[in-house]
């Protein structure tokens, strides 16, 4: 069968790829935040996938729109972006709930660290209480409310693409205060979450890439990481020279060992 689209590798190769650009998840721009989440929801949901491009086409019109001062079509776009935007909002907001169930302790057992949560605050909220989805009325109303803004700066300024998602701990934000490792621990364990997250909502084991993730801990920490994966249908890890994986590998692990372009078993 030939694939189509990419979407379909997702299903037949439910990877989870851990790097050490994952750091930008922890401290990077809140663009890399909203990936991360859209990424856990693609994992197993095709339906977020299409919604999530719907979207960014709409949004893509709409700013175009903007920047040529034509403004006819505003109202249809804000229609479909509201239908499409609202959608997203209520998957994130779902799936943000279900990851703090795994999350905070998967920091706190690494750690010691307990009550670090992340928060989700959408462009789009009710003027009640960020924990209400609003009304596709009242997002019309945030829509109107901003547009003469958006001519202005020639973009659009509210909706999922301007989400925010944070991480906070005894209500404070937990990364700007946070040392340098703990930051890298957030970020490996956002991975194992993401990993644990897609095995209890459907049921599979996913494939698991660490490409050299676990250098900046100390051998105890690697292998209290190594224990909090879940049960993986492979996994294939990267290492330096003099890496103590015997402290982590089980009875089938294969260890193969490349130098000067040559691999060999151990």
């Amino acid at each position: 069968k030939w694939i189509k689209d990419r979407k379909e590798l997702i299903n037949t190769m439910p990877c989870v790829l851990f790097c050490h650009d994952d750091l930008e998840f922890a401290i990077g721009e809140p663009e890399r935040r909203r990936f991360f989440i859209d990424q856990c929801l693609s994992m197993y949901d095709m339906l977020y996938i299409d919604t999530n491009r719907n979207y960014r086409k709409v949004l893509k019109s709409r700013n175009l729109s903007l920047k040529e001062k034509n403004y006819e079509m505003l109202e249809i776009f804000d229609a479909q972006l509201v239908q499409h935007g609202l959608e997203i909002e209520k998957k994130r907001r779902d799936a943000i709930f279900q990851f703090n169930q795994i999350f905070g302790k998967l920091y706190e057992k690494i750690t010691g660290i307990e009550g670090v949560v992340i928060k989700y605050e959408p462009s789009w909220k009710s003027e009640d209480s960020l924990n209400i989805i609003p009304s596709a009325q009242k997002v019309f109303e945030i829509l109107q409310s901003k547009r003469e803004v958006d001519k202005t700066v020639m973009t659009t300024m509210s909706g999922p693409h301007r989400d925010r998602i944070r991480f906070f701990r005894n209500g404070s934000e937990f990364t700007a205060t946070a040392s340098t490792g703990q930051r890298r621990l957030l970020a490996i364990l956002l991975r194992v979450g993401q990993s644990i997250f897609y095995s209890n909502v459907t049921g599979k084991k996913p494939v698991l890439l660490m490409d050299d993730v676990l250098l900046e801990l100390d051998p105890d920490k690697r292998q209290l990481v190594t224990q909090l994966l879940p049960d993986y249908d492979q996994l294939f890890c990267t290492f330096l020279p003099g890496e103590p994986y015997e402290r982590y590998m089980k009875k089938e692990t294969k260890v193969f060992e490349v130098d000067k372009g040559v691999w060999n078993e151990r």
